[in-house]
């Protein structure tokens, strides 16, 4: 619920103080944001353990967007930059810990069948927030969005308190840095190597598509609220496909489909869509490829993914587990976005070359994902 609210404002509420044509600047300085972060978090896994460490961030994110709250009701600018930069950060930070927990107290036999399900509760209420906000944008506000999206993550640090409760964890301090950011295993294991990869090309994807889209939105669009009102509702209709995906092909697909299959089957299909898209500018064709994406990514694609984690050790799913998917996930965004940052302010680049870049990081993606089936035949 929070991150469908905060997500859905912070894009209008940047674009309502700087030019469309930075969002790539904002998501390029994502990057040096979040390695602060994943330090932030490290120590603190390494010092309080995994329960005390996400109540610390948890707490932390929430004040910073009550902080955020004040100061756009003050009129200040940048925070709407730093807003959009920090709502990349948290989620993946705290959605990855729930996942390390799942990884933990679930079987290879039982996250197959679970996973789905899992996203599919989680489903249930991204929608709703998605159609509330949808449908109440311009009562709210997309300022006061925020402090919604904030408000609502105060319950899951009770509930991740019950969750630990009696799971016993097996996290050993480390002095090395490179232990202590969860390098180690990382290098040992080829499939994590490859995963690792595979997630970096499959943002630069993701964020070409997204910037694709945004900046459609910024053309046919004008108002703020009504920009909100139209990323909440493509949101929630992304989490009703999703859900779809979630309570009945990812259980049956994990369940039959060999593994290495999957991840070649699903970048196939991105470069399908990558080609469609480029054959029209019209906004729902762009939101089409955007949701189609964002759907598969959140169903059959983070199941077959946490799937490689399940067998592993609490290390890896606490440590290494967070520079694949919150470092490698959020730096392929960061330095795609980078890119189109530099890009952008040297040369007049159409918005169609998102879609250029889309295609050929599917290409890429494809490749590599016969890597990684290769990789986790060798398990």
């Amino acid at each position: 619920m929070s991150y469908v609210w905060i997500r859905s404002a912070s894009p209008s509420l940047f674009m309502s103080h700087y030019s469309k044509d930075l969002l790539p600047v904002a998501m390029g300085s994502m990057t040096v944001s979040l390695i602060f972060f994943l330090w932030l978090y490290n120590n603190f896994l390494t010092r309080f353990g995994p329960g005390t460490t996400f109540h610390i961030m948890n707490i932390g994110f929430v004040s910073l967007f009550y902080l955020h709250y004040y100061l756009l009701n003050q009129g200040i600018a940048w925070s709407s930059f730093t807003l959009f930069i920090i709502k990349d950060i948290y989620i993946m930070i705290l959605l990855e810990q729930v996942w390390s927990y799942f990884n933990t107290v679930n079987s290879v036999r039982s996250a197959r069948l679970l996973s789905g399900p899992l996203m599919a509760v989680v489903s249930i209420f991204s929608i709703s927030a998605g159609k509330f906000l949808s449908s109440y944008a311009s009562e709210i506000g997309s300022v006061n969005t925020i402090a919604l999206g904030a408000t609502v993550l105060l319950p899951c640090s009770l509930f991740m308190h019950w969750g630990l409760k009696k799971v016993k964890l097996n996290i050993e301090p480390r002095d090395e840095p490179n232990e202590r950011m969860g390098l180690g295993p990382l290098k040992k294991n080829p499939a994590l190597f490859a995963l690792f990869f595979v997630i970096f090309t499959s943002q630069i994807l993701a964020t070409a598509t997204t910037l694709r889209l945004q900046s459609a939105v910024s053309d046919f669009i004008p108002l703020v609220d009504e920009q909100t009102a139209y990323f909440a509702n493509y949101y929630a209709n992304i989490d009703s496909v999703a859900m779809v995906f979630q309570f009945l092909i990812t259980p049956l697909a994990l369940s039959f489909v060999p593994l290495s299959f999957i991840h070649i089957l699903i970048p196939f299909l991105h470069c399908i869509l990558g080609v469609w898209v480029l054959q029209s500018s019209d906004l729902n064709r762009i939101m089409l490829t955007s949701l189609i994406f964002k759907s598969i990514d959140y169903s059959l694609y983070k199941g077959a993914k946490e799937m490689i984690y399940v067998p592993l050790s609490d290390e890896v799913r606490y440590r290494t587990k967070q520079i694949i998917d919150v470092f490698g996930y959020r730096f392929g965004k960061g330095s795609i976005s980078m890119f189109f940052g530099a890009l952008k302010s040297g040369f007049k680049v159409a918005d169609v070359t998102y879609s250029y870049v889309a295609l050929g990081a599917g290409v890429i993606w494809l490749g590599l994902g016969f890597v990684i089936g290769r990789n986790l035949k060798r398990q």
